[in-house]
Formats: C-alpha cells, structure tokens, sequence
C-alpha cells in the first residue's frame, strides 16, 4: 500500500513539472491543480491556461532611462516637470535608439 502512495505521488510530480512547463504556472501552481481536478490532462491545460491569463503581468517602469532626451523641460527638471508642462498625467517613456 505504501508503495502505490509512493507511485501516485511520483505522478502528481511529473504531471505538475509537465503542467508547469507546458503552460508558464509555477509547480506549485499546477500540484494545486491536480489535488482539485485530477490528474486528466486536458482539464489541468485548460485550467492553467485560465489561471495564467488572469495573473498580473509585472508592471514596467514608465520611463527608461535615456542618454539623450527630446525635451528641454525634460533634461533640466526630469521627467515629472515634462510632463506637467506637456500636461500628462504620467511622464512619456522616452527611447532614443
């Protein structure tokens, strides 16, 4: 009896490296998913799929730092003034390439 606990837990494992690979979730992620749903492939992708669609991508900074800057206003009082005086919310991103 031990031993098919042993097997079972080694196919969870797997399953969940495979989900984890397959779909960009985290192992742990995906052994959550097999102890709710199983261990039937198709519903644990779709499932995962949902669940990374939902997570927040990791937020960017809004402006990249630029050795040369296409503003005045911008080069002598930074990007906050810039975009007060170009009146934006938000500092442009600003890209010299």
């Amino acid at each position: 009896m031990g031993e098919d606990e042993t097997d079972r837990e080694r196919i969870k494992y797997l399953h969940a490296r495979l989900l984890a690979d397959e779909t960009g979730i985290t192992e742990a992620q995906a052994r959550d998913l097999i102890e709710m749903i199983g261990i039937d492939h198709a519903s644990l992708v779709r499932e995962a799929r949902m669940l990374k669609s939902s997570q927040k991508p990791a937020e960017k900074p809004l402006c990249q730092p630029s050795p040369v800057s296409l503003c005045s206003t911008f080069n002598k009082k930074g990007p906050a003034a810039h975009a007060r005086t170009a009146g934006l919310d938000q500092a442009p991103c600003i890209r010299q390439g």
